[in-house]
């Protein structure tokens, strides 16, 4: 029976493709991937180069809807849950054909999108999962920032939560990173000071990618940020 690959791609420098992502992708014959309306899709933009101008049948997921209807909605829910399902019987349709590389952002299982159509698939369906470079390990190491040593504790936080549960996490740990910023930018900038860790914090918008930014958060005068920013709490040395 062929076989899903479910390959990481990073965080979008196309550079940190591991090898067996870039040997996957290089000898695919159909690959799939998640993109918004009306654009190529983070992912698609990584592998441009490893693709080359091999003939590679391509299956692009658009997902129905993003942010204009809330997320916590019965009708995002179930809008979300109809588009699995149809994605899942499409893959289906081409593992009749051959192996099927689906390409995703950063790792897999990290926040992975795939995960929904994992649960789907999974009971009659070989996956195989090929680990990525996560956008928070890109954004660290390109801030040059040890996020954690020693016995330090770390905290991955989402910025869509609300205010007081961003900051019980915050008190909770030593060093943390906060993702899924966007408009969410007031509320987790007012968590940080009521915890004193607004001072120390970056914000990375578009790690790894040639327009990448590095801001302390202090001199960061946006009033939103782009959605996947991510914020970082750095390891405090003791003095």
């Amino acid at each position: 029976m062929n076989k899903i690959y479910c390959v990481g791609v990073g965080p979008g420098d196309p550079e940190l493709l591991t090898l067996k992502a870039h040997k996957l992708i290089r000898n695919a014959s159909q690959i799939a991937y998640f993109r918004k309306r009306n654009s190529t899709g983070r992912a698609r933009k990584t592998i441009e180069k490893t693709l080359q101008k091999k003939k590679v049948y391509e299956y692009p997921m658009e997902y129905p809807l993003t942010t204009e209807v809330d997320f916590q909605t019965d009708e995002y829910k179930k809008t979300l849950d109809d588009f699995y399902i149809k994605c899942c019987a499409e893959i289906k349709f081409l593992l009749e054909k051959d192996d099927l590389i689906i390409i995703s952002e950063g790792d897999p299982l990290f926040y992975g999108s795939f995960v929904h159509l994992y649960e789907k698939l999974k009971k009659d369906t070989p996956v195989i999962f090929v680990p990525g470079i996560t956008a928070m390990s890109g954004s660290w190491t390109n801030a040059k920032i040890p996020i954690a040593m020693g016995d330090a504790s770390i905290s991955i936080i989402m910025g869509i939560q609300d205010e007081k549960d961003i900051i019980k996490s915050l008190k909770s740990s030593q060093t943390a990173v906060i993702m899924k910023i966007g408009t969410h930018l007031k509320k987790v900038a007012s968590a940080l000071k009521k915890t004193n860790n607004f001072n120390r914090a970056i914000i990375v918008e578009k790690a790894t990618m040639i327009d990448e930014k590095i801001i302390p958060l202090k001199n960061y005068n946006e009033k939103r940020a782009p959605y996947f920013s991510i914020i970082l709490i750095p390891y405090e040395t003791q003095k």
